[in-house]
């Protein structure tokens, strides 16, 4: 075995995907000795994802359960919170704002700029994560679905939000 295989093989190790990794947003996949191969275009594809009907989708693969659609209106990032916990959707609650990794897991990858997967309604803008900036506290990270970005922005801006189930 070689160091660079066991080198991959460490790294993939609690990983969902193995094989998979992401770098400054885009996803990089990996053969079993550590080359790099192309990932598939559709990034996991629509069929991982199941419209409940009810205003909520659940994503087969990670078992979270989203907003199937924003409302439309941006908000501060405590407002967004806020807007999340007090959400009754699709007869759960409570819900909130997702992790930086979480909203990750609804992007479709493999093509030149972060959308997200068709089952959802969305806006091609920034959407809040619940992750703030290490560097700065008075700012959070947001997933551009229009520039491909993840930035830190302050947390006074305003932002749409998805929400996903809180049972995660």
């Amino acid at each position: 075995m070689t160091l660079k295989k066991i080198i991959f093989m460490m790294v993939c190790v609690g990983l969902s995907l193995p094989g998979t990794l992401w770098a400054g947003g885009k996803k990089l996949c990996y053969d079993e000795y550590g080359s790099t191969v192309a990932c598939p275009v559709d990034g996991g594809g629509s069929a991982v994802f199941r419209d409940n009907g009810n205003g909520t989708v659940t994503d087969l693969k990670t078992g979270f359960i989203w907003q199937k659609a924003d409302d439309g209106n941006k908000r501060k990032w405590e407002d967004g919170k806020a807007y999340c916990k007090a959400l009754a959707l699709g007869g759960l609650s409570p819900w909130r704002m997702p992790e930086l990794k979480e909203l990750e897991t609804v992007a479709e990858y493999g093509r030149s700029q972060y959308v997200m997967n068709p089952a959802f309604s969305y806006q091609h803008s920034n959407y809040w994560t619940a992750s703030p900036s290490v560097q700065e506290p008075s700012k959070a990270s947001t997933i551009g679905f229009s520039d491909s970005a993840s930035i830190a922005f302050p947390k006074a801006q305003p932002h749409f939000v998805r929400c996903i189930f809180a049972s995660h």
